[in-house]
Parts: C-alpha cells; sequence; structure tokens
C-alpha cells in the first residue's frame, strides 16, 4: 500500500501517462473532452430543440428560462451541463476509486 491505497497494475501503468499530459497536449485534450461533453449533452437531451414553458414566478425576468422562441435559452442550457457535471462528480466521489498522484504532482501542503 502507498498512502493508505492498494497498489494494482492500472495504477501503476497511469502514472507515466499521467506525467505526460502537460502544457499544451493537456489543454487540446481538455479542449477535445469538453467539445465531446457539449456534443453527447445535445445529442442525449436535445435542450436547444425542446418546448420551453416558463414555470409560474413572481420574479420572472430574474429567473428567465425560456428564449424569445420558446426554447430553453443558452443559460438554462449551460445550467442543464452544470447540473449533470456535478451529479456525475458526486456519484464518482462517493462510490468510485480513486488515486492520488506521487509528488511532485500532489500538493502537500493542501
Amino acid at each position: 500500500k502507498a498512502n493508505g491505497l492498494k497498489r494494482n497494475s492500472n495504477m501503476e501503468a497511469a502514472i507515466p501517462k499521467a506525467r505526460e499530459l502537460t502544457g499544451l497536449r493537456l489543454d487540446s485534450l481538455i479542449a477535445l473532452r469538453s467539445s465531446d461533453f457539449h456534443k453527447k449533452f445535445e445529442e442525449t437531451f436535445k435542450l436547444g430543440d425542446a418546448a420551453c414553458h416558463e414555470p409560474p414566478n413572481p420574479v420572472k425576468e430574474a429567473t428567465k428560462v425560456c428564449d424569445e422562441n420558446g426554447k430553453f435559452g443558452a443559460d438554462a442550457v449551460e445550467f442543464g451541463k452544470y447540473a449533470l457535471s456535478q451529479m456525475l462528480g458526486g456519484l464518482s466521489y462517493h462510490s468510485g476509486s480513486w488515486y492520488r498522484a506521487e509528488p511532485p504532482y500532489y500538493n502537500s501542503s493542501s
């Protein structure tokens, strides 16, 4: 065990790969995965084309969900992406396994 975690072959193989992900390579991978997420979200939920009905709300302008065409507005779609991301992150945090990178990739002061 290292740092209280049982080492396995997957972890051993991941460490050199993680060290390769820096700078422009990491930036381009993040951009690619982000683009893939946005495409998959729209293909799955189709919120951009979905009809939107404003819920009864006394503060309507401050919490506008629908755009002028009766579709979900950009802010509502972004909120949907945020909510899904947080839900999936929470599930993996509470039920998944995690690995801590070895120094110098781990900030031991936090």
